[in-house]
């Protein structure tokens, strides 16, 4: 019995033995077949990933082909990657392949669709379609190689416009200021001689001095409660002085030249008659003549003698038909008022200035009939009379003239003509 019993557990042992041994080969073989399993999938995966990268390297390049063999190449990729994952791999794998395949034919119907398809059903080319007004025509076109030398951009050199620049640039607003400083002429650097010396008083005039009063028939001088202050002409201009004067001259206008050079005053007289009264022009001989309504004015050179003593000269120069008159007067200059010192030239204090000026003389015919232009005088009507100066050293040829004696000068009124 008791050898029975041990004959029986020693069965029972070599079972439950064998049953391990089988139990732990079992295993064994699983883990091998799990680690194959996972070697092969990570195979699978790392050859899937590079055809995938292939695939796509070759859609890029071929771009330019036809759609039906772009469809072609990029059904059969994701196939076969298929068919290999599932009979390679379990069920886990075969998703995830299938998974990726379905990633890439969805991207390649996006591409498909943003392709715009211009070979017709013959195989022709026919274009790409004119894009509607507001869209945007969509599509991939080929394009077209750039030519390069040698793997390097082909340079070359061009002229340019040159840009003119600034004297000074600034980023932000800017001031600029100068400040000039006066300055005076040196006379060690100057060869000043008195002969060169222009210095010149105009005369003074004003219009008062040339308003006149028309008085043919005498009446201020007979019947003015003044009487006793018109001389009685038939043409008054107002003369200053501690009273009142009235003549048939004005107020001699006096110039003086202060120069070492001779200078001439030009004087012109011109009468306006805008109104259009009935008057003739004469000269002072002439102008009493017949019955016309003669009126004169003339030009009277006036001198001096000493600095302070006027007087009018016998001259005249009369007005012509059209109511104009001119005249030249020379004022001579002296060198020897001046003198040379350390502060340039300078008039000397006892210098003699020689002085000249003019006065306006009026006439006119008492004989004639004046009674329309007192009327028209009352009404507003004015005949007017323009008086100018201005003085200027002799210039070349006027100099020439005077120093070689050819020309006409009066040395008593001054007149002087080249």
């Amino acid at each position: 019995m008791k050898k029975r019993y041990l004959a029986v557990l020693l069965a029972l042992s070599l079972t439950f033995t064998s049953q391990a041994f089988t139990v732990m080969s079992f295993a064994d073989e699983e883990h091998t077949e799990d680690s194959e399993d996972k070697s092969d999938k990570e195979d699978k995966e790392d050859k899937e990933d590079k055809e995938d990268k292939e695939d796509k390297e070759d859609k890029s390049e071929d771009k330019s082909e036809d759609k039906s063999e772009d469809n072609s190449s990029d059904s059969s990729d994701p196939g076969s990657s298929s068919e290999g994952a599932s009979s390679e791999g379990g069920s886990s794998e075969s998703d995830t392949s299938e998974s990726e395949t379905g990633m890439d034919e969805q991207q390649d119907d996006s591409v498909s669709d943003s392709v715009e398809d211009f070979v017709n059903d013959d195989g022709d080319d026919v274009g790409a379609p004119e894009p509607a007004e507001g869209d945007m025509l969509r599509g991939i076109f080929p394009t077209t190689p750039v030519d390069e030398e040698d793997g390097d951009i082909i340079r070359g050199i061009f002229p340019t416009t040159p840009v003119e620049e600034e004297a000074r640039t600034v980023k932000e607003e800017s001031e600029e200021k100068a400040v000039g400083i006066s300055s005076v002429p040196d006379p060690d650097q100057l060869n000043l001689r008195p002969d060169d010396v222009v210095s010149m008083v105009m005369p003074v005039m004003t219009n008062e001095m040339y308003n006149f009063t028309i008085d043919p028939y005498n009446l201020l001088s007979r019947y003015s409660d003044d009487s006793g202050n018109y001389d009685g002409s038939s043409l008054y201009f107002k003369n200053s002085g501690e009273k009142e004067l009235y003549s048939g001259i004005s107020d001699a206008a006096m110039a003086k030249n202060k120069s070492s050079l001779p200078v001439i005053m030009y004087v012109s007289i011109d009468v306006e008659n805008k109104d259009g009264w009935d008057v003739k022009y004469a000269d002072p001989s002439s102008v009493n003549e017949g019955e016309d309504k003669a009126i004169n004015f003339s030009i009277v050179p006036v001198g001096t003698r000493g600095e302070d003593q006027v007087y009018y000269t016998d001259r005249k120069i009369s007005i012509d038909e059209n109511g104009h008159a001119d005249v030249m007067l020379l004022l001579n200059g002296t060198a020897d008022n001046f003198e040379i010192t350390e502060e340039g030239v300078k008039a000397k204090e006892d210098a003699i200035w020689d002085s000249l000026g003019f006065a306006v003389a009026g006439s006119l015919n008492p004989g004639a009939d004046w009674s329309d232009i007192n009327a028209r005088s009352e009404a507003g009507e004015k005949i007017s009379l323009c008086v100018s100066c201005r003085m200027k050293p002799l210039d070349e040829e006027q100099r020439a003239a005077f120093d070689a004696g050819d020309c006409l000068y009066d040395s008593e009124t001054g007149i002087i003509e080249f």
